[in-house]
């Protein structure tokens, strides 16, 4: 009987010690923790010495008091161990948050959530089996119950089999490794970026192949994950270890994958604060780094259009293809001829060069001189050939210059930039095209300023209706015989050139284009044409 006494005790002196142990290590961290356990080992420590010595000095008949003191020092000796095992764990906890995104601090909030991931093997994550499923052409979506958003599910599907073969294609490999998504809606909240406090755009689980994407859907960030599930599949399919890819190459890849096409933010070049890449491999590295002046993702794609730019289309699927037998450091540099570090150094410093360059362009530009300032606009064309408001700019000079085809090349190139808008920017570019097509050929300039409209038919666009109106009546005019009498007018009129395009050059260069293309018209619209271009020459000269 009094041993069972003696153990109901110890384990309640035990229980009771360890959770206040427990609780107080709570609130500290590494440090403070490491003297609350040496506290703790002085007491464990003193409670085994006394009851030693109550051992030794007691009476040898006295056979109880010898039981209560051998009880105290397993006793002590179990709390001194529990005590370690909970530092342990706090040191542990501070150390998987650190790896995770470089803080090192953590509230009592968050370690409880820890240690209840630790007993319940729950880490977060939405559970599936809780979620409603439905299966559309091999993709398994998972979504809230009762919520079933088929037609966002259906929109996933559809850009997952238009940009499947392009993706295999990019990355060269190919792979049918199954994917699931995973749909958040009002009844399923996204979860949160802990180093940012925002809501994740997307993200991939490599484990179980899973795509977690907010409603309503965002066309990028579905291609963005889906590159994200065809690399990480094919590497696996190759034998690599995904814990060997540099993060900032994964993200870089599916980042300019699924943006492609789309402009550089110049402001982003402008603002943007560039982070080496070896930083962003370091415990946390990439986590910590995403709050504004520094954006990994966008760094990331920019080194990798400017590798594309310079290696040429192949460069990602030959290094990707030779790291299946090597490593990546190597690989990058048996493919490129230059070390990861060499050309990191002079993607930064180039790079940093544009606003730079950009800065003194403009009073170079200001000043008249087309020519410095094409040769300025083209060399950071070679930097940064997709930034946004470059081409129009080249543009506009090569027609100043006369250099029509060349002009056209470089609206061409701004709409290839504008095509996955629908917005006023892409109308207007087609607006700009119009204009520009009026040099060389009405008909196209007609279907140009349709487009503009089309793609964007909005109230308010007044400017490309305008624009659409002012050309449908110059072809009309034209089609009726009078086409000097078409182009005065279009010269003088409210959109095409008078609102927007107010540059003395380039109606001049009109002027002489449509003389010279109507020779036989000797109206008098001829002669109102030539005072015209008179007149603007006279401002011109002013102006200088």
């Amino acid at each position: 009987m009094r041993i069972f006494i003696n153990m109901v005790l110890s384990f309640i002196g035990v229980l009771l010690l360890t959770a206040g142990f427990g609780v107080l290590l709570l609130f500290l961290d590494v440090g403070q923790s490491l003297i609350a356990l040496l506290i703790a080992g002085v007491f464990v420590i003193a409670g085994i010495v006394l009851a030693i010595v109550w051992i030794v000095k007691a009476d040898a008949h006295i056979g109880r008091k010898r039981l209560d003191a051998v009880f105290v020092i397993v006793s002590s000796l179990l709390f001194g161990l529990v005590s370690l095992f909970l530092c342990a764990a706090n040191f542990l906890l501070y150390e998987v948050e650190y790896e995770m995104t470089e803080a090192t601090e953590l509230t009592p909030g968050e370690k409880l959530a820890y240690y209840r991931q630790l007993v319940t093997g729950d880490d977060g994550s939405v559970d599936l089996a809780t979620l409603d499923s439905k299966e559309i052409e091999g993709i398994t979506f998972y979504f809230a119950p009762g919520s079933a958003p088929v037609d966002e599910m259906e929109q996933v599907v559809k850009l997952v089999k238009t940009n499947h073969p392009l993706l295999e294609r990019e990355l060269g490999g190919e792979t049918d490794a199954a994917v699931s998504v995973v749909l958040y809606g009002e009844e399923l909240d996204m979860p949160i970026r802990e180093t940012i406090q925002e809501e994740y755009s997307g993200f991939y689980k490599e484990h179980d192949q899973t795509i977690h994407l907010p409603l309503p859907i965002d066309e990028v960030s579905v291609v963005h994950e889906y590159t994200h599930h065809l690399f990480y599949s094919i590497a696996e399919e190759r034998g690599m270890y995904s814990i060997e890819i540099p993060i900032w190459f994964s993200e870089g890849v599916a980042t300019y994958l699924s943006e492609k096409g789309q402009p550089l933010s110049y402001d982003l070049i402008q603002t943007a604060e560039y982070i080496a890449f070896e930083q962003l491999e370091e415990p946390g590295g990439w986590e910590n780094h995403l709050a504004f002046p520094e954006d990994p993702y966008y760094q990331s794609r920019a080194f990798m259009e400017y590798l594309v730019g310079k290696e040429g289309e192949s460069v990602i699927r030959e290094i990707f293809a030779d790291m299946e037998g090597s490593i990546f450091p190597r690989s990058f540099e048996q493919v490129t001829g230059n070390t990861v570090k060499e050309y990191e150094q002079e993607f930064f410093t180039e790079f940093e060069r544009v606003p730079r360059l950009w800065d003194e362009i403009v009073p170079v530009e200001l000043g008249g001189d087309v020519t410095e300032s094409l040769n300025a606009y083209l060399e950071v064309a070679e930097i940064v050939p997709n930034m946004e408001s470059l081409n129009p700019r080249i543009a506009n000079l090569y027609l100043e210059l006369g250099d029509y085809k060349t002009a056209l090349i470089y609206r061409q190139k701004e709409l290839a930039l504008l095509e996955g808008e629908r917005s006023e920017n892409l109308s207007a570019a087609y607006s700009y095209l119009a204009i520009d097509l009026l040099y060389t050929d009405v008909q196209q300039a007609q279907e140009a300023a349709l487009k503009a409209v089309e793609v964007f038919p909005e109230e308010g666009n007044v400017w490309s209706e305008g624009v659409l109106a002012e050309i449908e009546a110059l072809q009309a005019e034209i089609e009726n015989g009078a086409p000097l009498r078409a182009y005065l007018t279009i010269l003088n009129g409210e959109y095409a050139y008078n609102q927007v395009t107010d540059s003395q050059k380039e109606k001049i260069l009109l002027i002489d284009t449509v003389l010279e293309r109507y020779p036989q018209d000797f109206s008098a619209n001829r002669t109102a044409l030539i005072d015209l271009k008179k007149q603007l020459e006279a401002e011109l000269a002013v102006e200088q």
